[in-house]
Parts: C-alpha cells; structure tokens; sequence
C-alpha cells in the first residue's frame, strides 16, 4: 500500500510527514510494520530537472516496491507528476499501473494562506510564490479525474488534528486489506 500525503508548496506535507514518521509504526496492524518513510526533496523550478527527477524516481520505485510493505510518501511521483505537468500544460506522464496500490491525502489550504506560509521562508521564494496558482488549480483539476481513494484534509487545522485523523485512516485502510 502506498499513501502520498500530497498538496501544494507551504501546505505542510512534510511537517505531517515528519510527525507520522514518529508515530504511524506503532499504531498500525503488525502485517504492516514493514513501514518504508520516503520524502522527497521540493521539485524545484525547472521543468527538465522536474522531468528527470520523476523519471529516475518511477525507475527506482519500480525495481526497489515491496508490495507486502507500507510506504507513506512526502509526495509521490504518481500524483505529483500529473499535477505540475498540468501546472507547467506538459504532457502528463502515465503512471496508472502505481493507482490500485495508492491512497492520497491531499492537504488543501486557501492559496492566501499557502502565500503567507511560503513569504515567511524567506525572500528567495518569489518564483515558488508566483507558481502557487497554477499547481494548486492543477492539484484540483487531477484529483478529481484519477479514479483513487483520496483524503481531503484542511491543512489550516491544527497539526495534531491531521496527525489523529490519518493515523486513523491509516489504520482503517490497514484493517480493510487484512480482510
């Protein structure tokens, strides 16, 4: 099973990731213990760097996926890359066949509030800022096309809140395949 925690820049991927890295192990039935933490780093601004980072990433994912193991992804390129080649309008890369094994947590955030979390990192992020648009549109535009499980959560709430409610989704998807 893969679970992508996925969501604009400045939604708070990471920080739920990190909390769950902690956490999710020891709350989950022991068939899935085998639990793979994989974060990526941001995509960056280039398109070519983006293309090659999502092709080396589908590459090694392929030959390295054990499907007896839990992965919970800081992004995941099966969702990622749809969203920022409808972002960028490049070609959508095809990655259907990771689908049946994917559950999304897509963190939404008003894009004012993702702005103002974004300009707090410092001046160096006017081009991450200025693309903030277009990726969450495309975040909303391929979410409701791909034929997944996906999680809506409120990013705006407290990170405890999201903590608990994924941890018991989590658990509630575990206890379904155990069936």
């Amino acid at each position: 099973m893969i679970i992508a925690i996925e969501g604009a820049d400045g939604v708070g991927k990471s920080t739920l990731w990190e909390r769950l890295y902690d956490m999710l192990p020891r709350k989950i039935p022991a068939r899935f213990r085998r639990v793979r933490f994989v974060s990526y780093p941001p995509l960056g601004s280039l398109w070519q760097m983006i293309e090659h980072v999502e092709a080396r990433e589908a590459a090694v994912f392929d030959q390295l996926y054990d499907p007896g193991a839990l992965y919970l992804m800081d992004r995941f390129f099966a969702v990622s890359g749809p969203v920022y080649a409808t972002a960028f309008q490049r070609t959508i890369p095809d990655y259907r066949k990771w689908l049946p094994e994917l559950v999304t947590i897509h963190l939404s955030c008003p894009l004012s509030e993702l702005q103002k979390r974004i300009a707090a990192r410092g001046d160096d992020q006017v081009e991450v800022i200025a693309r903030l648009p277009a990726v969450v549109d495309a975040y909303e535009s391929v979410l409701s096309q791909f034929e997944y499980t996906v999680c809506v959560l409120d990013a705006t709430q407290p990170l405890e809140f999201l903590t608990q409610v994924v941890v018991a989704r989590v658990q509630s998807w575990t206890a379904l395949m155990q069936r």
